[in-house]
Parts: C-alpha cells; sequence; structure tokens
C-alpha cells in the first residue's frame, strides 16, 4: 500500500454504520447552512425522500414548517423565536429512519449575502451499457470485530498541524473511518481554509482515507461528515485525525464532533 506524509482526511457520518444490513433507507447530513434574513435552514445529504413523502425536521423537538423537499436537499422555516446558542436537528424521512445532529445558530453573528447561482452545464450522453460478469461465490456473514468512538477537542484550527481525537487501532486488518466535526469561522470579513486528515504515529497517511480541503465562508458555521478506510499493518497502530488552516489566530474553531473506527475485516 502506497503512504504519504501530509494531511489527508474522510468524510461520513455514523447512522451509515448502524443500519447496514437493512433494506430500508437512512438519512445522511452532508451539511447544514442557516439563511438568517429569511430564518430558513438548508440542510443537505441524501435519503430524505425514499418512500415520496415528505420528511419530518425538529428542532430542539419542535416540528419545522417546510419550505421545499426532496431526496438531497431540505429547507425548512426556523421558529421566530429562536436566540442564539446550540440547537438538537433531527431529520426522519419517509421510512421513519433518523439523523440527530447539533446546529450552531447565531453565535458568529448574521451569515452573508448569497451569490447568484451558476449556469447549469450541460448534460452528457450516456455510454454504452457494458456486459454483466458471472456470479462471484457467497461470502461468509461478516461482523464488527472493534469499535471505538472519540469525541472531538473543541478548539482553535492552528496555521501548523494540530490534533483533534485520536484512536487505538488493536489488530492487524481493515477499519471504517467515520464520524463529523463542527466549524465555525469567526471572522465576519474573511474566508477560511481548512485541511484535515487521518496520520499514524509513524507520519504516514493512506490514500483510503479521503482528505477534507474546505474552505469556510465570513461568519459561516458548517458541519463536515467523516469517511474512509485504515489498513493497520501494526498491532496497536496509533492513528490521529488532525487540521490546519491558513487564517488568523482563532479565526476557525471546531465545535463538537466524533471520530469513529470500526474493524470489519482482518
Amino acid at each position: 500500500m502506497e503512504k504519504k506524509s501530509l494531511v489527508s482526511a474522510l468524510v461520513l457520518l455514523t447512522p451509515l454504520f448502524v443500519s447496514a444490513a437493512t433494506t430500508t433507507t437512512i438519512p445522511v447530513v452532508n451539511g447544514v447552512t442557516i439563511s438568517y434574513n429569511s430564518n430558513e435552514v438548508t440542510v443537505n445529504g441524501s435519503g430524505f425522500l425514499p418512500a415520496k413523502s415528505a420528511p419530518t425536521v425538529l428542532f430542539n423537538n419542535t416540528k419545522l414548517t417546510l419550505v421545499s423537499d426532496t431526496n438531497t436537499k431540505i429547507v425548512a422555516h426556523l421558529p421566530a423565536s429562536v436566540t442564539a446558542g446550540t440547537f438538537n436537528l433531527t431529520v426522519t424521512n419517509s421510512e421513519s429512519n433518523k439523523f440527530t445532529f447539533d446546529v450552531t445558530y447565531g453565535a458568529i453573528g448574521p451569515e452573508g449575502q448569497a451569490g447568484p447561482a451558476g449556469a447549469t452545464g450541460a448534460q452528457g450522453s450516456p455510454g454504452p451499457s457494458g456486459p454483466a460478469g458471472p456470479a462471484g461465490p457467497q461470502g461468509s456473514p461478516g461482523g464488527v470485530l472493534y469499535s471505538s468512538v472519540a469525541q472531538m477537542t473543541n478548539a482553535g484550527v492552528p496555521g501548523q498541524t494540530g490534533r483533534f481525537s485520536t484512536a487505538i487501532l488493536p489488530n492487524l486488518g481493515t477499519y471504517m473511518l467515520s464520524g463529523f466535526f463542527q466549524v465555525i469561522n469567526s471572522d465576519p470579513s474573511n474566508s477560511g481554509h481548512l485541511e484535515c486528515g487521518v496520520e499514524d504515529e509513524f507520519g504516514s497517511i493512506q490514500d483510503t482515507a479521503a482528505a477534507i480541503n474546505q474552505t469556510i465562508g465570513p461568519s459561516q458555521t458548517i458541519t463536515l461528515p467523516i469517511t474512509g478506510y485504515w489498513l493497520s499493518e501494526t498491532q496497536g497502530d496509533q492513528v490521529w485525525f488532525q487540521c490546519l488552516s491558513n487564517g488568523t489566530s482563532g479565526q476557525l474553531r471546531t465545535n463538537g464532533g466524533t471520530f469513529m473506527v470500526i474493524q470489519i475485516e482482518r
């Protein structure tokens, strides 16, 4: 396996692993934004309308009125009385599966005006269908051999690499990496750039742990998912989730999250 040294990262949310063996659709949230001008929250992801009926969105157990909803995007009105703080948001799709996470409102100032929408690109022509391959042999039933969940450190993202969570991999084999974290840009005028990844104790990274390379607008709060795979070739291997930014000191801060590892094969 090719190894490099520098930062790479991941992106996906824990509920995908909770219901991996079911036939129902689990909602997945990839990002959340708040418009303070219209007092609306926009939730981006997938699996919101698998049964073609409207999802439900609860804001601190208060049902929100939907502005629009598709399988990948929900827009909802926030309560008129909401004040600055961190709140619990739960999305329940049309098959009654839920995704719950925290959203920060107003703590970093009002959101700037949205830019104009870009032009829609032309749709490409579909390629020819390939021949069906032969059926492979049935595999043995899988099972979780090991799992752990660590909380993210709430701190400013430094200009040099800083560690925000760690995990021990006790066995040889492949581990699934999961979780999410929230980042706040406290600067009302300037964007900040964030790079995050997973590195082991020897300073190596793996291509299967996808990199996070994200620009965060002025006064913006975003929730970023973590996903990927890590092949441990040493028993007791230790890996870190770490980030750096190009912003000024204290401009970007983490605001909660989890880092999860699950061993799925040896």
